[in-house]
């Protein structure tokens, strides 16, 4: 997202832009009415705030493989890199992941929030997307009283993650959680440690 702002940033590419979807992924509940195109903006919204997966997918398949990995190197990202579309199984079953750490993606924040990768209006841009996630199952599972959360979460069977900037008053802190080998899928171990995480120190009265 914030490299494909960055691009629209520049004068290279536009929010408005139409771009063709092609055949969308079964999984997606927003482009299952045969659209077309859509807007670049709309797909990058849909990228982040729903975690729709062919949104990603045409997304990676307008800045490629190498333009993210490069952008991802430039900005200090040693160990994040994008090495498969979503739901390529094949790609999985022959050892293409994709990887991250918590560390990286607290500097990416930090960065974002700090105003060092986008001008004002992209970084806006930005907070206003992560700001409307919907996904409250994980470090927002337990929270009874609203709280702005820019953030993203994720997950693939025995995997979850939440991470991002979580605002109390006129206060930032920044929480990740990544967690692998969840004994039981559907016992939701993993959804239920980020929430008391998230219970801990979202709980706390700044």
């Amino acid at each position: 997202m914030i490299h494909a702002l960055r691009e629209c940033m520049n004068g290279l590419r536009s929010l408005d832009e139409q771009i063709s979807i092609g055949e969308p992924l079964t999984d997606s509940r927003i482009f299952d009415r045969f659209d077309n195109t859509a807007s670049l903006w709309k797909l990058l919204y849909f990228m982040i705030t729903v975690s729709d997966n062919t949104s990603t997918n045409v997304i990676i398949r307008e800045f490629g493989f190498d333009g993210l990995n490069e952008y991802f190197r430039s900005i200090g990202m040693k160990k994040t890199t994008l090495r498969r579309k979503m739901l390529d199984w094949d790609a999985v079953a022959n050892g293409f992941e994709n990887e991250t750490t918590n560390r990286e993606m607290f500097e990416l924040y930090r960065a974002l929030f700090c105003g060092k990768l986008l001008d004002d209006i992209h970084t806006s841009y930005a907070k206003t997307i992560l700001a409307e996630q919907q996904d409250k199952t994980l470090l927002l599972r337990y929270i009874d009283r609203s709280i702005t959360a820019y953030h993203k979460t994720g997950g693939l069977d025995n995997l979850v993650h939440d991470c991002g900037v979580f605002q109390i008053g006129n206060k930032l802190l920044y929480i990740g959680v990544f967690t692998d080998g969840a004994p039981d899928v559907e016992a939701k171990c993993g959804e239920q440690l980020c929430g008391s995480v998230g219970e801990l120190l979202l709980g706390l009265q700044f």
